[in-house]
């Protein structure tokens, strides 16, 4: 190949020999592992590839990076799980994915390491570049782990290896800057997704005429996740209906799942849940309510401005031992920002069909709740920043190549 451009049908299985064989200026190493992380890497794929054409990049990413032109070594869907007893069952395909990753930096030589949250596999990546012999290779730290939440420790070690740590929530500046590390917040990257569903003449998705409320439930981005918080969400659907007969559900699909992954779970229900791709941000947008799995999920609701109820639930033996080591009042993203409870939020053994309804009635039967909310979320999206994150980080990333 005499071209960075990236073929039309592309191989994910690509190999270092191949990518060697590019014509570049510049190659990054790239490596995010959770769908947020993959929608915030194919952005900046993008944006840095707008400046710079001749860069190519490689390692580890979803769907959106690699049709962003990623050239992947491993699918990051090979080694995202969650849950400390979880990874366990994982242990021999994350093994090769790191050693594929070492064998890329030996032989490519990489100009710049982008890390992407992800930090339990992310950490392992920045040592073995630290380990490699020869020149240093400069990291870039795009979307900081969740280090003020729980193992603050942390902080030590990625100020041991990071030369640059850019982080999307303005309270996570403060915490590096104690730390010694170049730290810089630049804005959250989903505030340009968000301006172009604004921007957008949205047709309606799925939304009934009977009047009735529009719930968008979001069990999660993993099959774990699904496993864990469907069959609650569409307990709590089945109450709802019961007070509301024209209530409408709608799953907007993760990219990281098929269709497949939720139908079994829909058999036993006695609502009728809609499933549409790709189209989340108009599924929330176009919501009276959404019961969001906690997460990234949770910021976008948050930036849409919907009402929500927010869930989450955990292998019983990874509970016991966050339980000991989180140091945050919320679990909710969108409560943190806001600095209190804005939102609901039910953990664990609260998460159940009737907790779960219970909430979203007592927010959909109350104009003056809905109210509060909504100027609540409107309040977390003006800390948030403004749209441009992906451009200005991708600024960064260029004056490091």
């Amino acid at each position: 190949m005499t071209s960075t451009s990236r073929p039309k049908k592309f191989d994910t299985n690509i190999g270092v020999a191949e990518i060697d064989a590019l014509s570049a200026k510049k190659k990054v190493l790239i490596v995010a592992g959770e769908a947020s992380g993959d929608q915030y890497g194919a952005e900046l794929i993008k944006e840095v590839r707008a400046l710079s054409p001749d860069t190519i990049f490689f390692g580890v990413g979803g769907k959106k990076m690699r049709d962003a032109g990623l050239y992947a070594l491993v699918n990051s869907e090979v080694v995202t799980v969650v849950g400390l007893v979880e990874v366990l069952k994982h242990i021999k395909p994350i093994k090769n994915a790191l050693d594929s990753l070492k064998e890329s930096m030996k032989i490519l030589r990489p100009d710049l390491i982008i890390l992407i949250d992800f930090p339990d596999f992310n950490f392992r990546v920045a040592k073995a570049a630290i380990n490699l012999k020869g020149s240093k290779i400069p990291i870039l730290y795009y979307i900081s782990p969740q280090v003020w939440a729980w193992r603050r420790g942390r902080i030590k070690t990625i100020a041991g290896f990071v030369d640059k740590m850019v982080v999307i929530f303005p309270f996570e500046e403060d915490i590096y800057k104690e730390a010694g590390v170049d730290v810089e917040f630049l804005g959250h990257p989903l505030m340009d997704l968000i301006s172009d569903v604004d921007g957008a003449s949205v047709e309606k998705v799925v939304k009934d005429e009977g009047g009735g409320p529009f719930v968008a439930l979001l069990p999660g981005s993993r099959k774990s996740e699904i496993e864990r918080h469907l069959p609650h969400l569409l307990g709590a659907g089945e109450i709802i209906k019961k007070k509301y007969p024209n209530a409408t559900f709608t799953i907007p699909l993760a990219l990281t799942l098929d269709t497949e992954d939720i139908t079994p779970w829909l058999e036993d229900s006695s609502i009728q849940v809609d499933i549409v791709k790709d189209a989340f941000h108009r599924v929330v947008r176009e919501a009276d309510i959404a019961i969001v799995t906690s997460g990234t999920a949770t910021i976008e609701t948050a930036l849409m401005g919907t009402p929500m109820v927010v869930v989450y639930r955990l292998n019983s033996l990874t509970y016991l031992i966050a339980r000991m080591l989180i140091r945050v009042d919320y679990i909710a993203m969108v409560n943190l920002v806001a600095g209190n409870k804005v939102v609901p939020e039910l953990i664990q053994s609260e998460v159940n069909a009737e907790n779960i309804a219970n909430h979203a009635l007592s927010i959909l039967s109350d104009d003056a709740a809905i109210k509060k909310m909504k100027d609540d979320l409107s309040e977390v999206k003006r800390r948030i920043g403004k749209p441009g994150a992906s451009a200005r980080v991708a600024k960064s990333v260029v004056s490091f190549l």
